[in-house]
């Protein structure tokens, strides 16, 4: 219900858009949402500032829902931060964290042990990563976190976790 009603910018300001956006949309990066990075314009700073902010989901969305969209819905693709609105659903229907449902329904019945939003200390180790990755490295190796501000839609999966996946190991 917050982002009923959207509007979308335009050249000249902003107009309704045509559509409300969709959950396919949030998930296909169709939903005029953006990363903040494509065009420099003052939208794309207040979105960029969005994504890079720590806050409650509630008050996430309520900013996000005075955002206008850069594009009507399911007419252009951009990267854009729909998957932190779906993260957002599942933790409000599911009344549980985005990282301890996905570990149960997801993660553990694709026997996707190494998979999840940080690498546990005792599995550092086997973390791959380039010669540039320290500070990476750093925001991943966490205890566990008390709570998920935002969802944030990168999990860290371990080589392990990949080949069952995607190779069928």
């Amino acid at each position: 219900p917050q982002l009923a009603g959207r509007q979308v910018a335009t050249g000249s300001g902003s107009e309704p858009a045509r559509r409300p956006p969709t959950l396919q949309d949030m998930m296909r990066h169709t939903a005029g949402l953006t990363s903040g990075t494509a065009t420099g314009s003052e939208l794309d700073r207040q979105y960029f500032e969005l994504a890079g902010a720590d806050r409650t989901p509630a008050d996430w969305i309520e900013r996000l829902s005075h955002l206008p969209l850069h594009f009507h819905p399911g007419t252009r693709w951009d990267y854009g931060q729909g998957f932190e609105v779906v993260g957002i659903m599942i933790e409000t229907l599911t009344k549980r964290r985005l990282a301890d449902y996905q570990a149960e329904k997801l993660f553990a019945p694709l026997g996707m042990i190494d998979t999840g939003y940080f690498v546990p200390p005792g599995k550092v180790s086997r973390f791959a990563r380039g010669p540039d990755d320290h500070e990476l490295l750093l925001e991943r190796v966490l205890p566990d976190l008390p709570v998920v501000v935002r969802p944030d839609p990168a999990v860290v999966v371990l080589p392990g976790d990949e080949a069952r996946v995607f190779v069928g190991c």
